[in-house]
């Protein structure tokens, strides 16, 4: 068995995916974690591309890596003396975090060996335009409700940011 380029792309993907994550994990600066957090999440839209599932590569993106990304440095930037701070995640219960480290490793090692994996050419109807239709002929019901509760999640959070701006101690 020979070492092919997408192979050693793909090693590179992984370890920068699993560098950068450990590295939020464990960074004591929130800004640079947050960064962290970005390589990690473009890590994941690689793999996706390598599994060659282009819709959720570029959904993650867009969505995580572009969107969320940017609210979490603007929070960053925006909140007062955050930026001062030693220790932005202290390290408490490090004995419960390995013990759920070692039975998550145990779980999905068990996943992986037991799960019978799908070959490239059994993938049908994965493209963009089948999903498309599927989501606006056979699952447009939950598609809208998605959307209807996204909607009401920025509502709510536009209304705590603006009572927060004001200085409003009301409770809700």
């Amino acid at each position: 068995m020979s070492i092919t380029l997408i192979d050693i792309f793909f090693s590179m993907t992984v370890a920068l995916t699993i560098g950068s994550a450990l590295y939020t994990a464990f960074s004591s600066n929130i800004l640079r974690s947050a960064f962290g957090l970005l390589f990690t999440l473009l890590g994941v839209a690689f793999l996706y591309l390598f599994l060659s599932a282009g819709l959720l590569a570029t959904i993650q993106i867009m969505l995580y890596a572009g969107g969320v990304m940017v609210i979490v440095i603007f929070a960053i930037f925006f909140t007062r003396e955050i930026l001062t701070t030693k220790v932005s995640n202290p390290r408490t219960e490090t004995l419960y975090s390995l013990l759920l480290l070692f039975v998550s490793l145990i779980t999905l090692i068990m996943i992986i060996f037991k799960t019978k994996w799908v070959q490239d050419n059994q993938l049908l109807g994965s493209d963009v335009t089948s999903i498309g239709g599927l989501l606006l002929n056979e699952y447009l019901a939950p598609f809208e409700i998605i959307s209807l509760l996204i909607l009401l999640v920025l509502i709510g959070s536009v209304s705590i940011a603006r009572k927060a701006f004001k200085g409003d101690t009301k409770k809700s």
